[in-house]
């Protein structure tokens, strides 16, 4: 954490905003979840 907290190409925002929708309940929806199983096992 430390070495990724030093480099300036790193938007700790952008993390923080990731981690909170990670945490988040629900997220991703079960259709976008579901979008993107069906795009792995069709291949589409």
């Amino acid at each position: 954490m430390r070495s990724m907290r030093s480099d300036e190409y790193i938007r700790m925002d952008a993390v923080s905003r990731g981690s909170e929708l990670a945490n988040s309940k629900g997220y991703p929806a079960d259709t976008m979840m579901e979008a993107v199983a069906s795009r792995l096992l069709n291949g589409s």
